[in-house]
């Protein structure tokens, strides 16, 4: 269980950077928003990196398969959130490539889902350490990360009609719609991830 905190922890170390680098476009400072995103890959590599190693480790056990698979599909749920704000940043790095006008103003209702997803990824690691040890705890965390995802899709909509506004270009507006859609797949992963967390409190797994 310790590789599965570490692994929850680079996966909410990344969603934090991407909401680094957000703040970082909010104030106009591109050079330190791309240092985030440096950031960012490191998390989610290192991210990965312990996956595998869990991985291995549970297909050399002599744990239940049964077990053995939800643990394996848990993993891959909780890393597909790292995954997808790897895939927001890329859209991000585009947008500071082609000097996207973008107000701050939008940049800051993108920074509100940013950090529901900090949140989600904050409760979810929080969730997984409390498996086995609190059973109410996990099901506080997965009642929360439900409500942040909630959040999230009202913004989503409210964000696609701002962007159409307030940006001229259409291959920004292409972009920032790419970008947003990571945020919300982000948002998904981790709501995914705690109702998986959920079903196996409530069938003892």
């Amino acid at each position: 269980m310790q590789q599965t905190r570490e692994h929850a922890k680079k996966v909410e170390d990344a969603l934090v950077e991407l909401d680094n680098a957000i703040a970082a476009m909010i104030a106009g400072r591109r050079p330190q928003a791309l240092e985030a995103i440096k950031r960012l890959d490191i998390n989610e590599t290192a991210a990965d990196s312990i996956e595998d190693d869990i991985f291995e480790e549970i297909s050399k056990g002599d744990m239940d398969p049964s077990a053995r698979g939800d643990l394996m599909r848990l993993i891959r749920r909780v890393d597909s959130a790292a995954d997808w704000a790897k895939a927001g940043s890329r859209n991000l790095e585009i947008l500071i490539g082609i000097r996207a006008r973008i107000k701050p103003i939008l940049w800051m209702r993108f920074k509100e889902v940013t950090k529901l997803n900090v949140d989600s990824g904050r409760v979810l690691r929080q969730s997984l350490e409390a498996l086995g040890v609190s059973d109410a705890r996990v099901l506080r965390g997965r009642k929360e990360i439900d409500r942040f995802e909630r959040q999230v899709d009202v913004l989503y909509y409210d964000l696609k009609k701002e962007m159409l506004r307030a940006v001229d270009d259409p291959k920004a507006v292409v972009v920032l719609n790419d970008f947003l859609t990571a945020l919300e797949n982000a948002s998904d992963s981790c709501a995914a991830a705690a109702e998986m967390l959920f079903i196996m409190v409530v069938s003892g797994v």
